[in-house]
């Protein structure tokens, strides 16, 4: 019995611990500073109409824009302009949506971190769809594509078992992603598709890199954590 009553301390000192940090967004990016001025100067001046949920509507249909310029860019390079267009209308109604909530005393934290998520992965699904309908080569856009999503997995892994959301791993958020991207789409037009297969391979081993030492210190964490709470 004693056992048991440690136990369930243990377990509701971690709940305490994930309350506490639940919904913590941590970003530490090169640009996070001037994008969290930028928010937190723009949110009072939306207007009422103006809802979280029009802006989430708007990057999800951005994202949907983005693919059909990527694709239409085989039948003019110019479109390729208007798919970076869109992924920074994307940024804009991404970085907003939660902030605005907040600002209204409005949150859904539970909702937002849902539908966000789904909204983004979809949103990257069809940014990488875009690239491969524009002819860039299949094994650097998959390989690419792979070591994001497996980086993306590790966040939400995070935020389940230490409470807080990650948004930035060495320096990178999905804000110097988007940039990466846009500078990607200049070099296709360009038409230096060869540089632009090159940097994604080297961005693909970094992110792999990265990712491998994320999940190994985080384990550790764990671990530890684990072994003070549960070890009695």
């Amino acid at each position: 019995n004693s056992s048991l009553g440690f136990q369930s301390r243990g377990i509701l000192a971690i709940d305490v611990m994930k309350q506490k940090e639940k919904g913590k967004r941590i970003n530490t990016s090169i640009l996070s500073n001037v994008e969290r001025k930028f928010i937190n100067w723009m949110l009072p001046k939306f207007p009422n109409w103006i809802t979280p949920d029009i802006l989430t509507l708007t990057a999800f249909l951005s994202g949907i824009l983005i693919l059909t310029s990527y694709y239409l860019s085989n039948y003019g390079k110019y479109f390729l302009f208007i798919a970076s267009f869109f992924i920074i209308v994307h940024w804009f109604a991404d970085s907003h949506d939660g902030g605005l909530a907040r600002f209204r005393k409005t949150p859904r934290p539970n909702y937002g971190y849902y539908i966000d998520h789904v909204l983004d992965m979809a949103t990257v699904f069809f940014i990488f769809l875009g690239l491969l309908l524009y002819g860039l080569d299949f094994k650097a856009v998959f390989l690419l594509f792979s070591a994001f999503t497996i980086l993306s997995y590790h966040s939400i892994l995070c935020y389940q078992t230490k409470g807080h959301l990650q948004l930035s791993f060495g320096k990178i958020s999905p804000t110097e992603a988007r940039i990466f991207i846009i500078l990607i789409n200049l070099l296709l037009f360009f038409a230096l598709d060869k540089y632009a297969v090159i940097v994604f391979y080297l961005a693909s081993i970094i992110i792999f890199i990265l990712s491998i030492y994320q999940i190994i210190y985080t384990a550790r964490q764990l671990d530890q954590l684990d072994r003070k709470e549960y070890w009695r």
